[in-house]
């Protein structure tokens, strides 16, 4: 199949003077909070090209011709370096969803609530929709304080402390548990079978991470008027939580959580396959085919698609938890 894109800049299609010039197009997307990005690298040697500007809104969607394109969403044009020799021109964005706001420094007190309310109080305020899942939103929340913190770093701070990710984007704010197979719209992600002829090369590597015993989280106790530890695991070493918590329930769940992601055995997959659009971060792989003790599930961490000279690939990094009695 005949690998395809399409670029619009500020609203206008702009593809049609680009093919002669593209030396690559990569979009990037990962799981959590960071921002996808964008880099297209044009040939400059004529000197012909109008520089872009900073700012400027690319509209992107990639695919085959005889299939058609998936749209990969909007991205902030923010540096445009220019190389030589060969002279060339590239070109790098973020995605638009984050914006300047978010990033603000905010300081609120959040009076006692569900986790859901406070969710969608910060998305609505900085224009998103909320898609929380419903055993997250439920969980009420203590007197909390949000000082000389950016919204964006406030969410982060709770999906951390719940197990979660918390990501903005295609005009949503999702917040739902680490592993949900879920869609920045909230809506179950396509499961993606790979067999290996779909693949151009892989490497797959296993990794213990049982090395603490423990973790201590700290909070406030009121009728006591100290600082008093929860404790979550037993043994050494012990790993200490440098947040002091407002309850001793936020307490336990933080260290809960962080116990989990500190001795969570893993396995990671690194494949590059036949370009395939349809993967984005928090997607589901099946690996059918390979030879045996290789994990067939797998949840995608990070995807780079790139269409180049040699044509276009989809470069995955995916996770498999291990289960405890397999390891």
């Amino acid at each position: 199949m005949r690998p395809d894109y399409a670029i619009w800049a500020d609203g206008l299609l702009i593809t049609g003077n680009i093919p002669s010039y593209l030396v690559s197009l990569r979009v990037t997307d990962e799981a959590g909070i960071k921002s996808d990005v964008v880099e297209i690298t044009l040939d400059d040697r004529d000197g012909k090209l109008l520089l872009p500007h900073t700012g400027t809104h690319l509209k992107l969607a990639i695919g085959y011709q005889e299939t058609g394109l998936t749209n990969l969403g909007v991205y902030i044009v923010d540096e445009i370096g220019i190389e030589s020799p060969p002279q060339k021109i590239t070109i790098k964005g973020h995605a638009a969803d984050l914006n300047k706001a978010f990033k603000s420094q905010q300081t609120k007190t959040w009076q006692p609530q569900s986790l859901g309310n406070i969710i969608s109080d910060i998305a609505s305020k900085n224009g998103y929709q909320p898609r929380i899942a419903d055993e997250l939103a439920s969980l009420m929340m203590p007197h909390l304080d949000q000082t000389a913190e950016s919204d964006i770093h406030f969410i982060t701070r709770l999906a951390n402390l719940h197990g979660a990710i918390a990501k903005p984007a295609g005009g949503y704010l999702l917040f739902v548990p680490k592993d949900s197979n879920k869609s920045v719209s909230g809506q179950l992600l396509q499961v993606i079978s790979i067999v290996p002829k779909d693949s151009k090369d892989w490497r797959i590597s296993f990794s213990e991470r049982n090395h603490h015993g423990a973790v201590v989280a700290e909070y406030h106790d009121v009728d006591e008027a100290k600082v008093i530890e929860a404790k979550a695991g037993s043994g050494d070493p012990i790993h200490r939580l440098r947040e002091t918590y407002p309850t001793k329930e936020l307490a336990e769940r933080a260290a809960n959580s962080e116990l989990k992601k500190l001795t969570q055995s893993t396995a990671t997959l690194n494949i590059t396959l036949v370009g395939n659009p349809a993967i984005v971060a928090e997607s589901k792989l099946v690996l059918q085919g390979f030879r045996s003790g290789i994990p067939a599930d797998w949840t995608v961490t990070r995807v780079e698609h790139a269409i180049e000279s040699s044509g276009f690939t989809t470069r995955v990094t995916a996770e498999h938890k291990l289960d405890e009695a397999k390891q």
